[in-house]
C-alpha cells in the first residue's frame, strides 16, 4: 500500500470524497430507515477510502479500524432497524412516534 503509484492514491482520494458527498446528500432526504443506514454506509466507505488514499501508516490504520468498527455497529443498527420494523410494521421514520411505549 505504501509503494502504490500516486495515481491510484489520487483515485482513492477522489472516489472517497465523491462517496462522502453523494452518500450524505442521499441520506439527508431519506425517510426509509434501512435506506438511510445504507446511504450512511456509502458515506462512511468514503472516509475509509480517504484513509487508504492518504497512504500513511496512521491513515491506513485508521481506515482499517473504521472498516471493522463500521461493519460491527452498522450490522447491529440494521438488526435494530429490522426489530423496529417488525414491531411497528413500517420503516418510514415519519410514522415512528412513541416507540418507547410501543416496545415496552
Amino acid at each position: 500500500m505504501f509503494d502504490a503509484p500516486q495515481i491510484f492514491l489520487n483515485i482513492f482520494l477522489v472516489l472517497g470524497t465523491i462517496s462522502i458527498i453523494i452518500g450524505v446528500i442521499l441520506a439527508v432526504g431519506q425517510w426509509d430507515m434501512k435506506r438511510l443506514l445504507a446511504y450512511h454506509s456509502i458515506s462512511q466507505i468514503g472516509y475509509i477510502l480517504l484513509g487508504i488514499g492518504i497512504a500513511t501508516p496512521l491513515g491506513i490504520l485508521g481506515a482499517v479500524f473504521h472498516l471493522f468498527n463500521h461493519a460491527l455497529f452498522k450490522s447491529l443498527l440494521f438488526y435494530n432497524a429490522g426489530s423496529v420494523e417488525m414491531a411497528l410494521g413500517t420503516r418510514d421514520l415519519r410514522k415512528m412516534g412513541n416507540l418507547m411505549k410501543i416496545l415496552q
